[in-house]
């Protein structure tokens, strides 16, 4: 019933702030198929969850993917519906509908931001509150170092932050 799902396109949904139940669903493949994706990236160094949550500081173009997502699971949904008259049993046929349901409202629902994500925008509220003090205060050297080392600081204190 799915269409093949690349390592890109999971990757890229992923990102997006997909879940790998959505994406699966979309695509109507396992989700061991995406978290074989997931973790063969991961071998290569591409680590989809710090990729996430740099993503999830742009805000940019949401209402668009999240369009791009919405047509995508619409258009599967419509190619599975016409399939599920071939399906007898009823558990079956409620499960793919069931699925295509739950995908819908956790894409519809509030935005929840995980506890990762507050942190980062905490600390990048911080330094720019100390870039801004740092410009008001004639302070060129602080708000140099800060704009070259932003990512730096963030990422050290994720990493401080874990042990």
């Amino acid at each position: 019933m799915g269409t093949k799902v690349t390592r890109e396109i999971a990757r890229s949904m992923y990102v997006e702030g997909l879940s790998v139940t959505d994406i699966a669903t979309a695509h109507g493949v396992s989700e061991a198929a995406i978290y074989y994706h997931k973790n063969a990236d991961f071998k290569e160094g591409i680590d989809w969850d710090t990729l996430r949550l740099a993503k999830s500081r742009d805000t940019k173009n949401i209402d668009l993917k999240e369009n791009e997502f919405l047509a995508l699971l619409i258009s599967n949904f419509e190619k599975d519906l016409k399939k599920l008259e071939t399906i007898e049993s009823p558990q079956e046929r409620l499960d793919i509908l069931s699925g295509y349901v739950k995908t819908y409202y956790r894409l519809k629902a509030p935005v929840k931001t995980d506890c990762k994500t507050q942190v980062s925008n905490a600390i990048t509220r911080t330094v720019t509150v100390i870039a801004n003090l740092s410009i008001e205060l004639k302070q060129s050297d602080v708000v140099t170092f800060l704009s070259e080392h932003s990512d730096r600081i963030i990422a050290e204190v994720f990493r401080n932050g874990s042990k």
